[in-house]
């Protein structure tokens, strides 16, 4: 490729970057600049329609930190400056801290199977791994249904399975869907919503612990998201 077509590809990835970025800071600033703006208009608003006001404004400012928390640790990878530390823990404690970062209301639709099993690496970025196929698994399901955390040993390695019933993902996007900001449910109109980098970001750290991260899909049947692991250190 010769170095104007070089520039202008460089150019376009920017610009899809800035408006990626864009839009997913718009909504929530919005959304929090129009329940602030109804609470100062509306000072005598009853003590339960002021709580949910505020609630909105809470859920939003999250949803912020959450996307600049997940910006700074993709700036962590592409420093390579990811992994600094590796102990041993189980799949238990680790879905133990995804579930406190999503919230207890998905404490409810979550099965665990034999996430006691051990493996060795970061403690806190495992966590986020497990946290963002465990969030992108809730979004894609019905309510009523459960998604299934599964650990177990195998050989030499430790495989970690989040299965969920969901819409699935059709064939075209399964090369795609571990692209930063590629988000399935713009093409699908789906009501989900997220910033496109969960599933980049799971892979990263997955392949920072020297391993694997796949997906199994078939639509409107569910999906299995499985990350394998070497295993632990005198295992």
């Amino acid at each position: 490729m010769d170095r104007p077509a070089r520039y202008a590809e460089i150019e376009q990835l920017k610009n899809e970057l800035l408006g990626s970025l864009s839009h997913e800071m718009r909504t929530p600033l919005a959304t929090i600049k129009a329940y602030a703006s109804t609470l100062r208009s509306n000072p005598d608003a009853l003590a339960g329609e002021r709580d949910e006001y505020l609630a909105t404004i809470e859920r939003q400012a999250d949803r912020l930190a959450r996307f600049v928390d997940d910006l700074l640790l993709l700036g962590r990878v592409d420093a390579q400056h990811l992994l600094a530390r590796r102990v041993n823990v189980t799949v238990d404690y680790l879905l133990d801290a995804a579930q406190e970062r999503l919230g207890g209301a998905a404490t409810a639709r979550i099965e665990r199977h034999a996430t006691h099993v051990q493996l060795d690496g970061d403690p806190e970025l495992l966590a986020d791994a497990l946290m963002h196929l465990v969030d992108n698994a809730l979004k894609f399901s019905a309510p009523q249904t459960h998604v299934r955390i599964e650990a177990r040993a195998e050989g030499k390695r430790v495989a970690v399975a989040v299965h969920d019933r969901g819409i699935g993902i059709l064939p075209e996007h399964l090369p795609y869907i571990f692209e930063r900001f590629y988000r399935v449910e713009r093409n699908l109109a789906a009501p989900a919503s997220g910033s496109g980098l969960g599933l980049a970001i799971a892979r990263e750290i997955v392949q920072a612990h020297g391993g694997t991260l796949q997906v199994e899909s078939v639509p409107q049947q569910g999906s299995t998201f499985t990350m394998a692991f070497p295993m632990r250190e005198g295992a």
